[in-house]
């Protein structure tokens, strides 16, 4: 018995140090996020908002969470971001790249250039994700 206890004391150390880890990691990360002029969002194959690790446009993970991204992007633009995701998803190429106009928090378009890269296959992601920044074009 003495020695069952004395186990779980080990493992339960080593559960309290990669908790520690995990937590010094998560705060790097969104340190570094918070400083950064790009987003980050990961999107199901239904273009659908799985995640948003960073967003230059103002949302929050939980305000996107479950919806439509063709529901931000202008209406102009929206056949060219599909057809743009669609190439990603029929794996002719693994990463591709559109300018479109999505609508900010405060309902602005801004030109936002993204990269898609497939990344369903890692089993750490199972996503498409976009990266984006803002673009220098003039106001639409």
């Amino acid at each position: 018995m003495r020695d069952r206890v004395a186990e779980l004391e080990v493992e339960n150390a080593s559960l309290r140090q990669l908790n520690a880890t995990i937590h010094r990691n998560v705060t790097l990360f969104n340190a570094l996020m918070r400083r950064s002029r790009e987003g980050a969002l990961l999107l199901s194959t239904q273009m659908t908002f799985l995640r948003v690790a960073h967003s230059v446009l103002g949302y929050e993970d939980e305000e996107l969470a479950g919806t439509s991204f063709l529901s931000l992007v202008h209406p102009d633009d929206a056949e060219m971001f599909s057809n743009t995701f669609k190439r990603v998803l029929e794996a002719n190429v693994k990463t591709a790249v559109c300018e479109v106009r999505i609508r900010d928090k405060q309902g602005a378009w801004n030109w936002v250039e993204i990269e898609m890269t497939d990344m369903l296959d890692d089993e750490d992601v199972q996503a498409i994700v976009l990266n984006n920044r803002r673009c220098q074009h003039a106001a639409s």
